[in-house]
């Protein structure tokens, strides 16, 4: 690449941000805040930066925009680094902190901060890092804007004792946020007067929702994702609720539980309708609802105009030439993102042509797909398909219904069965153009042995037995739940 010596820096400039741009993974992740999406382009800028000194400092800023490190041993080794060139400090943008085998002491990581003048994001993830007074003195010295916290176990108990100003914790998210009874609220409430912002509430128990539930303030609330298997619900609490969190835009209710349907009781006024008219011949499993913009033109009627259904997951019994689908599309043409558990009776060139009529689809999900493959209209093979050629075959299938819906950037796939015994794939798919003429899925698919964890099922049955520090998080859409909505 010796010509990109010639080439002004506006130009390579141009090109290292195109290679940003096109990360295939964007799509994929529609709350990746721009540092992580640099982080999925470092495999191509890497191979771009080692053309010559020019090219390397202008991929210098992207390549170390998000750094990882175990919280124990690596600050003051980051720190020395830092201390020793100054543009690799000023290119680090997030840092997600790990835990370590060595104890984590927080004044290592003080001493790092100051040298990060262009930090935007701390990440506490697994660490077991404590949000203490010198630790929070630091942060709130730096220009960093947010700090994402995952439990409550990385603050110090003598936080609270400490004479903390409203504006004190205002850099801190907690994310995920979950509530399995009153007193998970109570325990963050005593943060949230000082500040502490919750973008995203999971709400396990539809006991909490009642009562008091629609007056409580949760500062910088985005999404709200109801769990609906305890009991039916009413929904009265939600105006009150919405008019009081400006930003919430989305929320998502879903059956935890891999068997079986919502209540029929329990399905809110949004869907109810859909409901009736589909009957025996599908299960509703999951749905969203998002906000009208502001200033939209509301054409609704009723209590709940501001929101509509852009989220479904099903599960179809009866395939009835794309009746379902149809239907679906006639009550909510917005959808954006489709999941369904097919029955074997699924013709894949009906599927195909019932999802075409949804022109705001972003995100099919399908659940144990391979009834849709070639493989299963075969006679028995001697041997399975192996891991290599199921991936194939749904890549291939998945191009299919992207080269007919010009809205579709990914699908996600999970339980996708392979070989012989309990073992599946799952992942995502995304959308990309090869040519001008051509698009296609591509992506790798992860191998998982069974498509739920004993743990986790242990979880879904016991709400009030809390994850470990550091473990992800069981209800987020890409990891323990059967769908994406």
């Amino acid at each position: 690449m010796f010509f990109t010596a010639i080439f002004p820096e506006e130009l390579l400039e141009a090109v290292v941000k195109c290679i940003i741009s096109n990360v295939d993974t964007v799509c994929i992740e529609p709350k990746m805040t721009t540092f992580n999406r640099w982080r999925y382009a470092n495999k191509d800028l890497i191979s771009f930066s080692v053309a010559n000194r020019k090219v390397r400092r202008i991929c210098l800023p992207f390549l170390f925009a998000c750094v990882k490190i175990e919280a124990g041993k690596d600050s003051g080794r980051l720190a020395y680094q830092c201390t020793a060139n100054e543009a690799f400090a000023l290119a680090i943008r997030s840092l997600h902190l790990l835990s370590s085998s060595e104890p984590e002491d927080n004044s290592t990581l003080c001493l790092l901060l100051p040298h990060l003048r262009n930090l935007s994001q701390i990440n506490m993830g697994s660490s077991r890092v404590t949000l203490n007074i010198p630790l929070l003195t630091a942060i709130n010295s730096n220009p960093v804007s947010t700090i994402i916290v995952p439990s409550l176990a990385h603050f110090d108990t003598a936080l609270l004792k400490a004479e903390l100003r409203p504006s004190d914790l205002t850099k801190i998210v907690f994310f995920p946020t979950v509530f399995c009874n009153d007193n998970d609220y109570s325990e963050v409430e005593k943060y949230l007067m000082f500040g502490v912002r919750v973008n995203h509430l999971y709400v396990k128990a539809t006991a909490l929702l009642y009562g008091s539930f629609g007056g409580r303030k949760f500062t910088g609330l985005r999404e709200l994702h109801i769990n609906l298997d305890a009991s039916p619900i009413a929904v009265s609490w939600l105006s009150d609720f919405a008019h009081g969190h400006p930003l919430l835009k989305k929320i998502s209710f879903s059956r935890y539980s891999v068997r079986g349907a919502m209540h029929r009781d329990a399905i809110l006024p949004f869907i109810k309708p859909f409901v009736e008219e589909v009957g025996d011949e599908g299960e509703i499993k999951g749905f969203a609802i998002t906000r009208v913009d502001p200033g939209s033109e509301v054409v609704a009627k009723g209590p709940f105009r501001e929101w509509y259904i852009t989220g479904l997951y099903i599960r179809i019994s009866k395939w009835s030439a794309g009746r379902i689908l149809n239907l679906a599309h006639t009550f909510f043409p917005r959808i954006e993102i489709f999941t369904m558990h097919l029955p074997r009776s699924t013709v894949a060139d009906e599927l195909i042509d019932s999802l075409r009529v949804f022109s705001s689809l972003r995100v099919v999900g399908f659940l144990r797909p391979f009834r849709l493959l070639a493989f299963s209209n075969q006679a028995p093979l001697p041997e399975p398909p192996s891991h290599v050629e199921v991936e194939s075959a749904i890549i291939q299938y998945t191009s299919r219904i992207a080269q007919h819906i010009p809205t579709i950037e990914g699908f996600f796939i999970n339980g996708l069965r392979v070989g012989r015994g309990r073992n599946f794939l799952k992942g995502w798919l995304f959308v990309k153009g090869i040519d001008e003429c051509q698009i296609q899925a591509v992506g790798s698919l992860r191998h998982q042995v069974r498509l739920f964890r004993r743990t986790e099922r242990i979880r879904a049955l016991n709400p009030d037995s809390s994850p470990p520090l550091g473990s992800p998080p069981l209800y987020t859409n890409d990891f323990a739940l059967p769908f994406y909505i």
